[in-house]
């Protein structure tokens, strides 16, 4: 059953293996809130393996959570990528070859598997049905276009939203193709083709797309975060940071810093709106009917409450003999390059159960702990 005229929309960040904490998350919501008279979500916004899990859940809604969950609680690296001893050879080679057309690229891994593990584990029909019938009000997925380096929203459903000044709305209907060209982390995965034009992680420009959510019209928005909080700077680092090293940082900044701000200014907004309605009642009905863009938005941020580098450090030096040979040498010269506690780019990259059942079990935890606030997010 639908809200009384409550838009509520859940934002999905990208983060690689970290995603397996979002769905941790959307599980505890499964079993402890969601009931039968529960409204569910009327808006989904991902972005790299937030818009793959965004995919799921749009799909079958909240109470796909539970598939979800054991999806990412079974995952090996084999279901993802292809990774064998020759790559191991012939990779560094591909990235100095530049090849004529569009289209693919050179990467560190083969997608294929990825490409055929979301054709047979989405149910893309219930997705369109969902969105066709209103159930749904909207799917939207961020990629980057590599032509332009602008953020392109793929938007499915009844409303979409409107475009801005570094991102480019394609109205679709979205498939594996636009999840898979959202999730291709560059270097990492190869490009994707879609339509003509070549597409990589929307992660570089819009990681977490909470104001696609708002254009769309959502009045309160649960957004999953994969990196905890900003910490206070460290000046303990007893390494020369490396390439690997930096490159796991990049990917925090990346995955962290917009979001603070995007929700400091959120809520400035509603601060303001709030003081125009005390001083003049009124107010806000008043500007409702001027523009839709600005009212007051309920923001609810679940995110990780300890370090996952430190997770996926943990894992990978009691579990790695289980990997597949290639696997395990490329995973163990980047875990290698980074601090004992502190496998930052090895925690997106670790696709491996005894990593993604952690991290997913961590995510409930997590959500248990704000069950008071989740609670409320959909209570009408």
């Amino acid at each position: 059953m639908k809200g009384k005229g409550i838009r509520r929309a859940v934002v999905l960040a990208g983060g690689g293996a970290r995603g397996a904490y979002e769905a941790g998350v959307l599980r505890f919501i499964q079993e402890h809130i969601s009931t039968p008279d529960t409204p569910d979500f009327d808006i989904v916004t991902g972005s790299s393996i937030g818009a793959i899990n965004g995919c799921f859940i749009a799909s079958m809604g909240i109470d796909g959570a539970s598939r979800l969950s054991g999806f990412w609680r079974q995952l090996r690296p084999e279901h993802v990528y292809d990774f064998g001893r020759r790559d191991l050879i012939t990779t560094p080679a591909r990235f100095l070859q530049r090849r004529p057309g569009t289209g693919e690229g050179a990467a560190l891994w083969n997608s294929r598997p990825l490409r055929r593990l979301l054709r047979r584990t989405i149910p893309w029909p219930a997705l369109y049905e969902r969105l066709d019938s209103g159930e749904l009000a909207a799917l939207v997925v961020a990629a980057t276009d590599v032509g332009t380096g602008a953020t392109v929203l793929f938007a499915d459903g009844s409303i979409g939203p409107r475009p801005r000044s570094h991102s480019r709305v394609i109205p679709t209907r979205i498939g594996p193709a636009h999840a898979l060209a959202s999730s291709a982390i560059p270097l990492i995965f190869p490009a994707v083709d879609v339509d003509g034009r070549t597409y990589v992680d929307g992660s570089l420009r819009q990681n977490t797309p909470l104001a696609p959510a708002i254009d769309v019209g959502a009045d309160r928005v649960l957004v999953i975060g994969v990196s905890r909080p900003r910490t206070p700077h460290r000046d303990d680092i007893e390494m020369a940071p490396t390439p690997l090293f930096l490159a796991g940082k990049a990917f925090n900044a990346l995955l962290l810093d917009p979001i603070d701000d995007d929700l400091r200014q959120l809520r400035g907004i509603n601060e303001l709106l709030q003081i125009g309605e005390d001083v003049h009642p009124g107010f806000l009905e008043h500007v409702a009917g001027r523009s839709h863009q600005y009212r007051i938005v309920e923001p609810t941020m679940i995110r990780p409450s300890f370090d996952i580098g430190t997770l996926a450090a943990e894992a990978f030096s009691a579990h790695k003999g289980e990997l597949p040979w290639a696997s395990r040498m490329l995973l163990g010269v980047i875990g290698g390059s980074e601090p004992e506690d502190e496998a930052d780019l090895v925690s997106y990259l670790y696709m491996h159960a005894p990593f993604t059942r952690a991290l997913e079990q961590a995510g409930f935890d997590d959500a248990e702990k704000r069950a008071d606030v989740l609670a409320a997010f959909f209570e009408d």
